[in-house]
Formats: structure tokens, C-alpha cells, sequence
């Protein structure tokens, strides 16, 4: 069940993140935010960065309040 979930997880993003740096400038970089641990796996990267022709990066956050911290001074 877990396996599922994270499959389901990462065709959602696959999807998003290509539809989402085709309408990017040429550089084609595509940005994500996660929770620690949640991206780390570098199967992930690679195969966004080759599926969709982009340069993947993530920011891992400990909870809801870093990610709120960083959030609310940009």
C-alpha cells in the first residue's frame, strides 16, 4: 500500500513538473518543495530531469513551520 501511494505521488509530480517547465523560460528548471526525505531518492531527479528535459531541485523542509518561516520572509 505504501509502495502505491508513492508511485501514485511521483506520477502526480512527473506530470505537474512537466507540464509546468514546458512553460518555463529556455533554462527549463523546474523547483519543488517536499519534506525531508520525501525527494531525496536520486531515481527521482533523474528521472524527471530525463523524462522532461529539465534541471530538478527541490527544497526539503523539517515541518510546516521552517517551510512557514522560509515562506513568510519571501
Amino acid at each position: 500500500m505504501k509502495k502505491l501511494f508513492y508511485v501514485l505521488i511521483f506520477g502526480f509530480l512527473a506530470s505537474h513538473v512537466c507540464t509546468f517547465a514546458n512553460a518555463q523560460t529556455p533554462e527549463k528548471t523546474a523547483n519543488a518543495i517536499a519534506f525531508y526525505g520525501f525527494l531525496e531518492d536520486p531515481r527521482i531527479s533523474e528521472a524527471l530531469e530525463n523524462q522532461c528535459h529539465v534541471k530538478f531541485s527541490h527544497d526539503a523542509y523539517y515541518t510546516n513551520a521552517d517551510f512557514l518561516n522560509v515562506f513568510n520572509k519571501h
